[in-house]
């Protein structure tokens, strides 16, 4: 998930962006090197068994819960 916006970056008169993203990449990359993602996953699980959800007049729902990444 991308947790800020895009800052931009020129190389060698190339714009490039960086973003900052959370979880953190478990390997460290060197800086200035490209990273792609094709169609990235992951496996999450339920930390507790609360789900939390509302409605308003509008019905505009909501819903919350936590979860964790399975390692």
């Amino acid at each position: 998930m991308v947790t800020e916006d895009a800052t931009l970056n020129v190389i060698s008169g190339a714009d490039t962006y960086g973003v900052k993203i959370q979880p953190k990449l478990r390997t460290a990359i060197t800086e200035n090197n490209l990273v792609r993602f094709a169609t990235p996953k992951g496996l999450f699980r339920l930390t507790t068994n609360d789900i939390d959800w509302n409605a308003d007049n509008i019905s505009n729902y909501g819903i919350s819960f936590s979860c964790i990444e399975v390692v």
